[in-house]
């Protein structure tokens, strides 16, 4: 049996780690969704020397700017890192996956849940098969969880790992602090169902083991800020403006509870099958009578997850990446449940978990057929539409006009003019989401700004997204019509110069 479990151990994970390089390999060359742009664009100018939220606005703890400038430094600069990003994250994750239901359940659930994490974590659906915050935020919580699940009753060794696991996560999103609030919970309750004579002083000792990294981390991050004089900045992206770009977290997860078109997605598309086994494990999961760990581990972090997605306010796909290791877990915990415990006949349960499996595994691999019969462009277009098909090609037409040393701006959203034009911003805002955001209290501010750094160091080429209404009613009108001359327009793309006879199409 063990020589059995070893090969069928060893050809799940090579067909697993195969078929992420195929994924990654055949969506090598989709445009780049605004997000990865932004992240690669500000991880570049950091390596250059910039200062992020003083020189460079985004409203992201600086852990994903650090990923991907850290990627960077290993593979270039250049799209190819970035999906050398997803292939490591994804393929360290479904070994955590591993780890965690080989303590929870045993090898065969664990096998179970490599092959539906693999088959789940490219999904188009759920923008999946690129690197956003939501895959690291993924893979620390996973470790969180193994070091929680090692032993019946978490040690001190296992809070801190879980501890620092989390804090991390926090420096690529805040809300994986809706996740630690559980983990905390789940511990304090385990301890006290194994020894009642806890008093205050233990379980505050063990709140402050998994807690205190993130105050630290947190605090580091914001002392460096003080001592360099930049505490405002810092403070006003990160605290300020995420307070009013999010909203009330507690309305927003009540609302995100309460209304299912919230709750189950069209992101959803295509692991419907996983989400819904998912979540009945969090009702037939305590009837388990060789559970390693209670159920109310995995209960308490299914919540979390949910009130991760749900406090931020908004439904946007990516958003719904964080349920899929929970989902994924929960499965296969049902499945193998199903298949040696549940209490009826063997050939009952033999047939029920087959056609469990096979269902939710027959669907998950009409995603990928779907996924591989589209090609790069194609599967772009699937999820944004011609957004950053747009943005790619305009930023490698501008690359292909102008010098490396020449300043541009792009007055829209779309940060992949930036990244595929490889040219430097003449300003640090240099994407206006936060200059038209109605509740940004900062916004005339970030305008004046703006102008003064257009100002200060003229852009050599001038790009206006006329989606973004007509440049006439711009408080940069008079900018550019004062210095720049028409050059042409691409599509939706007017694209004006300092120096007519410097550019041509």
């Amino acid at each position: 049996m063990g020589r059995f479990r070893n090969i069928l151990t060893a050809v799940v994970f090579a067909s697993a780690i195969s078929f992420i390089f195929a994924a990654a390999i055949h969506s090598l060359e989709e445009p780049l969704e605004r997000d990865l742009t932004t992240y690669g664009y500000i991880g570049h100018a950091l390596l250059s020397g910039e200062q992020l939220y003083t020189d460079l606005w985004d409203h992201k703890p600086p852990g994903i700017h650090l990923a991907y400038a850290l990627a960077e430094l290993i593979w270039g600069y250049g799209q190819h890192s970035i999906s050398f990003i997803w292939v490591l994250i994804s393929i360290l994750s479904i070994f955590q996956v591993y780890l965690i239901l080989d303590k929870l359940s045993g090898w065969q659930a664990a096998l179970l849940g490599v092959v539906y994490y693999t088959l789940s974590v490219n999904s188009i659906h759920l923008e999946a098969n690129q690197p956003n915050t939501e895959i690291f935020i993924n893979y620390f919580t996973l470790i969180s969880i193994w070091a929680l699940v090692q032993v019946p009753v978490p040690q001190n060794s296992n809070l801190h790992i879980t501890g620092w696991a989390m804090g991390v996560a926090t420096m690529f999103k805040p809300v994986a602090f809706f996740v630690l609030i559980p983990i905390v919970v789940y511990i304090l309750l385990r301890r006290y169902s194994v020894d009642k004579r806890l008093t205050y002083h233990q379980f505050l000792q063990s709140s402050f083991t998994v807690l205190y990294p993130l105050p630290l981390l947190w605090g580091i991050m914001f002392g460096y800020a003080l001592l360099l004089g930049r505490f405002d900045d810092f403070w006003d992206v990160l605290i300020v403006y995420n307070n009013q770009y999010a909203g009330n977290s507690l309305r927003n997860i009540w609302a995100f509870l309460t209304h299912p078109n919230y709750l189950f997605p069209q992101a959803l598309t295509g692991v419907w099958l996983l989400v819904l086994q998912g979540f009945a494990w969090l009702f037939v999961g305590s009837r388990r009578t060789h559970a390693r760990v209670p159920h109310y581990f995995m209960l308490l972090i299914t919540l979390g997850v949910l009130f991760e997605i749900g406090s931020l306010g908004k439904s946007f796909a990516h958003y719904f990446q964080v349920l899929v290791p929970v989902v994924v877990m929960n499965s296969s915990l049902l499945s193998y449940y199903v298949f040696s415990e549940m209490k009826v006949r063997s050939r009952f349960r033999i047939l029920l978990s087959t056609l469990l499996v096979s269902c939710t595994l027959g669907t998950m691999i009409n995603l990928q057929i779907d996924f591989f019969k589209l090609d790069p462009i194609e599967i772009s277009l699937e999820k944004y539409k011609r957004q950053f098909l747009d943005a790619r090609e305009i930023g490698q037409e501008i690359k292909a006009i102008t010098a490396p040393d020449d300043l541009i701006y792009y007055w829209g959203s779309e940060s992949g003019v930036y990244y595929y034009s490889q040219r430097k911003s003449a300003s640090g805002i240099f994407y206006n989401l936060p200059l038209k955001e109605k509740r940004n209290s900062q916004k005339e501010a970030l305008n004046a700004r703006l102008l003064a750094d257009l100002m200060a160091t003229p852009p050599d080429v001038f790009i206006w997204n006329s989606k973004e209404g007509a440049i006439e009613n711009s408080h940069l009108h008079d900018f550019v019509s004062e210095s720049y001359y028409l050059l042409g327009n691409r599509s939706n793309f007017q694209i004006y110069v300092s120096d007519p006879g410097k550019y041509e199409f």
